[in-house]
């Protein structure tokens, strides 16, 4: 089947698959922010060889052209600069208002990228990952201390432009596994691994390194080190130094003095922040209390200590949305040490991601908390954590493509994660891209079937595609892998199986919910969402202004959950809306 030949009015004119969202929608209004979104189609085809939409027929490119998310540049061409995609990405937004407004800033932010450009067309950045360091002590008691050094060095070079790092979690997957270099290159897509060893006896050390090349195999560079504890840091500076003179040799002089630009810690202070970093990467509200320990051991030994205080902030922001811990103290102590990490080094990009995260969930302060994102991501734009959280934020405040992009760029990052795996599955269902989301979502599963909250946006992904038994399925799905009580879990379950029809089981979720609610704290928003769910409004309203009161980050949600267009009109929900500082 070809084109349709569709009547052209005097507002849809041209080539269809030129034409803005505005214009094929036959707006009335089009100006020059039309052309701006035209002009980034031809170079979105130039760099991919592929149109951002193509469809048979006129009519469903016009579809796709008003409502779909278009491939993201490095799906089909993984050696474009990231600041060469994120401009496109901004020419072919779909509201005008989000475009480049003038083709000034348009232009200028051309030609910044144009060395980046120019390297596309000669070579790839360089990649790298760094692979956990194997304890080779004689008791094997130092795996916190051996991944503590990696994921220092992981940490140093994200703050190299144009190096590409992946992240600890999927660097860190291969652990234990005999995987090669060739196969960990291929599934992270890197050019470089970096694996070591440390042997730790006493005040003694002995760390080898080697950077090897993911295709030869063959070593590029490797070294020994022989030296007392007291050299650790000096250790990482020599590693990374090493390994950017052979990845990227022209490094400038303050990037260079960047890296080697290191707070004196005292020893014991920096290997109780190791064993707390360890704990955090638990991911679990037990390992985040027992992380906050070690952080506040660390803190006590060497107060100015801006990196312990930033894992306790981490710490305390995660607490809520993983165990029964009140998200009001949650809050204020996770506010606390955040600005004390950003007190003594404003530089550091995981104190902004922080606060910003903070500004998110708990103070709905979307300006300001969109300005730290920003700090964090120019500060260290290899920080997957601030792409993620930023990601939420958008999605909560109804900037749907956004944040999809965040995600995207996230993954790229850190391509093994769950978690940002499963977002983008979210991000997807919640801008109204089930088929997308779906794909996404088994995706993820496919890494973790037991991974519980997968199965539930899974489900609700089938549901809004109105694919009812399959949904079923997956709410079931999600409760058989919760592996004991966990009202967080259960709280979205209920929803499920009450969007379902199954009212007798939410309302036993709901019961059993409250009956918690009574011992410990238990998300207001989450017990309100079930009653919507059932049909009881007055109820949930009553919940949700608890939970605006009680500063419940699972609040966030409100605008973007579909299941609250049945109360969309309700003068209650704008009025909480507004209250949040959103728009209804």
């Amino acid at each position: 089947a070809g084109r349709t030949g569709l009547t052209k009015t005097a507002t849809i004119l041209g080539t269809v698959a030129y034409m803005s969202p505005e214009q094929a929608s036959g707006e009335a209004t089009i100006d020059h922010r039309t052309d701006i979104w035209s002009l980034g189609v031809v170079l979105y085809k130039m760099l991919t060889g592929y149109p951002p939409f193509d469809a048979p027929s006129d009519a469903a490119l016009i579809h796709r052209i008003i409502y779909e998310q278009m491939k993201p540049v490095s799906s089909l061409r993984s050696d474009i600069p990231s600041g060469v995609e994120d401009i496109i990405q901004k020419m072919l937004r779909k509201d005008p208002q989000e475009r480049y407004q003038d083709m000034q800033s348009l232009i200028a932010d051309l030609q910044s990228a144009k060395t980046r450009m120019v390297a596309v067309e000669t070579k790839t950045s360089p990649s790298i990952a760094v692979l956990p360091f194997v304890d080779m002590s004689p008791a094997k008691d130092q795996e916190y201390f051996c991944d503590g050094i990696a994921e220092e060095l992981i940490n140093a070079l994200t703050q190299i432009k144009d190096l590409r790092v992946i992240a600890r979690t999927s660097a860190f997957s291969f652990k234990g596994e005999k995987a090669g270099v060739d196969e960990i290159g291929k599934r992270l897509k890197v050019q470089t691994v970096l694996e070591g060893s440390v042997r730790k006896a006493g005040n003694r050390l002995r760390i080898t390194a080697q950077l090897v090349d993911t295709k030869g195999g063959h070593h590029l560079w490797s070294e020994r080190y022989d030296r007392e504890l007291d050299d650790i840091f000096a250790i990482q500076d020599e590693i990374t130094l090493a390994i950017v003179d052979n990845l990227k040799p022209m490094l400038l002089g303050e990037e260079r003095a960047r890296i080697a630009k290191r707070q004196t810690i005292d020893l014991e202070a920096y290997n109780l922040f190791l064993q707390g970093r360890f704990f955090w990467n638990k991911q679990s509200g037990t390992a985040h209390k027992k992380a906050i320990e070690f952080f506040e051991r660390a803190v006590q030994k060497e107060p100015d200590y801006a990196q312990a205080w930033a894992g306790m902030a981490d710490c305390y922001t995660q607490l809520p949305f993983y165990s029964f811990f009140p998200p009001k103290e949650a809050y204020r102590k996770a506010q606390q040490a955040a600005l004390k990490a950003l007190k003594i080094n404003d530089s550091l990009a995981e104190g902004h991601a922080s606060l910003g995260f903070l500004k998110t969930n708990y103070e709905r302060d979307w300006k300001n908390a969109e300005s730290e994102y920003k700090r964090a991501i120019e500060l260290n734009p290899g920080y997957a954590s601030t792409r993620y959280f930023y990601s939420w934020h958008l999605t909560f405040i109804g900037r749907y493509d956004e944040a999809i992009e965040q995600i995207q760029r996230a993954f790229e990052l850190d391509p093994l994660s769950l978690v940002i795996n499963r977002e983008i599955g979210g991000a997807y269902l919640y801008a109204g891209k089930h088929e997308q989301a779906i794909e996404a979502l088994k995706k993820t599963i496919a890494m973790d079937v037991s991974f519980p909250i997968v199965h539930y946006f899974l489900g609700l992904a089938y549901f809004f595609s109105s694919r009812f038994e399959e949904a079923a399925k997956e709410f079931e799905e999600e409760l058989k892998y919760m592996g004991g009580f966990d009202p967080i879990r259960e709280g979205w379950a209920g929803q499920g199986f009450a969007f379902l029809g199954n009212l007798n089981k939410a309302r036993e979720i709901q019961d059993r919910l409250l009956d918690e609610s009574k011992r410990g704290y238990v998300s207001p928003y989450l017990i309100g969402t079930i009653c919507f769910a059932i049909g009881d409004h007055d109820e949930g309203f009553m919940w949700l202004e608890k939970a605006y009161e009680e500063m419940d980050p699972y609040l966030g949600f409100l605008k973007p959950e579909k299941h609250f267009r049945a109360v969309g009109l309700d003068q209650r929900y704008i009025a909480l809306l507004k209250k949040m500082g959103l728009e209804p």
